[in-house]
């Protein structure tokens, strides 16, 4: 999946669920947190608008960097390899 913000300084980025789900066996509600269904869960921007709050869901892009970076920060701090610059997840 590309991550991408139109308007965005930065290029976009990539994520892999797979790396995420079969690597480092995270719940899929780690990100897809308001799910009704986790068997078929919905895209971020569902939510999380790119352009403006709706229901007090922060915009997509604080929410992404509220979610994953505070996930990879966490992450190498335990000795586990993870993005933590911003050029690291947002590569030309």
């Amino acid at each position: 999946i590309v991550i991408k913000n139109e308007g965005a300084k930065l290029p976009p980025v990539s994520f892999s669920h797979k790396t995420h789900i079969e690597k480092l066996k995270l719940e899929c509600v780690k990100c897809h947190h308001k799910d009704t269904n986790p068997k078929e869960p919905e895209g971020c921007v569902k939510c999380h608008l790119v352009a403006e709050v709706k229901n007090n869901a922060p915009v997509a892009k604080d929410a992404f960097h509220k979610q994953c970076k505070a996930c990879h920060e966490d992450s190498s701090a335990k000795g586990v390899e993870a993005q933590t610059t911003c050029n690291e997840c947002h590569k030309k």
